[in-house]
């Protein structure tokens, strides 16, 4: 009940079960549309595998999880850090509009 018949129909055209999980994570985390998940499916390739695979996330220390929640609370709920076993990662910010990206910036540049 997480995701729509049309994304659980993309998922069932791969074939290895990890590469499933590992999309449907991505489909959950950054709630991807339906097309948007078959053209995420269509372009798994070895090399996607692997980058998938290194993004799941992972723990963030106890002070790390702090520092997120004061981001969250500073920039907004939307905030994300993905981060992998070796230790690196991203930060997503996503914004809504023109005028929404403008207030981030001006946050992140006081």
């Amino acid at each position: 009940r997480d995701i729509s018949m049309g994304h659980a129909r993309a998922l069932i055209s791969i074939d290895d079960k990890e590469d499933q999980l590992n999309i449907f994570d991505q489909i959950l985390s950054e709630e991807l549309s339906v097309r948007q998940a078959e053209m995420l499916v269509k372009g798994i390739t070895p090399q996607t595998r692997k980058r998938a695979a290194a993004l799941k996330k992972a723990s963030l220390s106890f002070e790390q999880t702090r520092h997120l929640e004061d981001i969250k609370e500073y920039i907004g709920d939307d905030v994300e850090v993905r981060k992998t076993d070796r230790g690196n990662g991203r930060i997503t910010i996503p914004f809504k509009n023109e005028d929404d990206l403008n207030r981030i910036l001006d946050l992140l540049n006081p």
